[in-house]
């Protein structure tokens, strides 16, 4: 990215999240973080724009308690991000949600049996000598995982191994009011949780942050 590149992205995102870009020490973080920060707010405005026909300069965001990020002025506009190696993942909708893209690599068999449901730790066990497979599914359960807790926004204050997810089944067993979407990258999975209840519309979308570096 070029420095100008850089100064008319940062001209383009809230003061706020020019403040913490500032405060990042790492270049190409920097520039990751800005890229992520940039596309947000920039769906946001054209959502919003869709939505109520209203342009909107600077987006204010206020935080939960445990630092999920939403819209006062707009309650009904729900969004999550999620960034992991190049991929940045947005999810936009009329209902709660979580969103959630993985691509780096762990030691899986030894998180999972540190970290996961039981049930899960034995599927995943079935893996064991098929590294690639077990990567992959691996990285599926990951991702539905943090979708999920970043749909309650209630960071790590809910374990990993205290809720079972079924990926074929695209759920959480025992939340019939919840579903997931789920996609395959080249080098991880991603996913999204969100309300099925009423009629949900969500905008989801995925970039390679690269591209745009």
């Amino acid at each position: 990215m070029t420095i100008l590149q850089r100064q008319h992205m940062l001209s383009l995102v809230c003061v706020e999240r020019q403040k913490k870009i500032a405060q990042i020490k790492i270049p190409e973080r920097k520039d990751y973080v800005l890229v992520a920060g940039y596309l947000l707010e920039q769906q946001l405005r054209e959502y919003i724009m869709e939505q109520y026909a209203e342009d909107v300069w600077e987006l204010h965001f206020s935080y939960g308690k445990q630092g999920k990020p939403y819209l006062a002025e707009y309650p009904e506009v729900y969004f999550n991000m999620s960034h992991s190696g190049s991929y940045v993942a947005i999810a936009i909708g009329t209902v709660c949600l979580g969103v959630d893209v993985e691509v780096n690599s762990r030691n899986a068999l030894a998180v999972a049996k540190r970290c996961f449901h039981e049930r899960e730790y034995q599927e995943l066990l079935c893996y064991k000598e098929e590294p690639k497979l077990l990567e992959r599914h691996f990285k599926q359960y990951w991702s539905m995982k943090e979708a999920y807790i970043k749909y309650k926004g209630e960071g790590l204050q809910i374990p990993l191994s205290s809720f079972l997810v079924l990926p074929e089944e695209k759920r959480i067993a025992g939340q019939d009011k919840l579903a997931f979407y789920c996609d395959k990258l080249n080098d991880g999975c991603v996913s999204l949780c969100y309300e099925v209840e009423g009629d949900p519309k969500v905008h989801y979308n995925i970039q390679v942050c690269a591209k745009l570096l």
